[in-house]
């Protein structure tokens, strides 16, 4: 503007460090870039605290999960050795069935060779009380290695 003094105001302006448009244009933009980068601070150092916080609190998850992992693993080796102690337990079992059926049949043939030697035995016993009449005693047969002859219970070899 011509005529003008360079370090006078114009009317009803306010006075600027400096009149050049560009230098203060300038100057704001600094300001502005000044604030942004304030601002950034701020934000990276609120995001590097919320990192810290969730690098401790991944921390913590991982050694809850250990904590966890440990103790399923004994739990799965407590199971293991419950489904052994089972398989023992069955194997022992059957075992022991085997023994019983075993056991079983065993006593259920000496109990019958048992009541067969009693009914022999009871045979016996009526044979021995049998009338003298009815017993008789064959001869052994001459030049036999066995001379003590034996003794019949028959009417027919009685007639003889």
């Amino acid at each position: 503007m011509p005529g003008r003094a360079l370090g006078k105001p114009r009317a009803g302006t306010r006075l600027a460090a400096c009149d050049d448009h560009w230098v203060a244009e300038g100057a704001r933009e600094r300001r502005e870039a000044v604030r942004q980068l304030a601002d950034l601070r701020r934000r990276l150092a609120a995001a590097e605290d919320a990192l810290a916080d969730a690098l401790a609190a991944a921390k913590r998850a991982e050694e809850a999960f250990d904590a966890a992992n440990d103790r399923f693993d004994a739990a799965e080796r407590a199971l293991d050795e419950a489904r052994e102690d089972r398989a023992q337990a069955r194997r022992s079992r059957y075992t022991a069935r085997q023994a019983y059926e075993r056991a079983s049949t065993t006593a259920d043939r000496l109990a019958r060779r048992v009541h067969e030697a009693l009914e022999r035995m009871n045979r016996a016993a009526e044979l021995v009380t049998t009338p003298a009449a009815f017993v008789v005693r064959v001869p052994a047969a001459a030049g036999s290695p066995n001379d003590v002859g034996r003794w019949a219970c028959s009417p027919v070899l009685n007639a003889a």
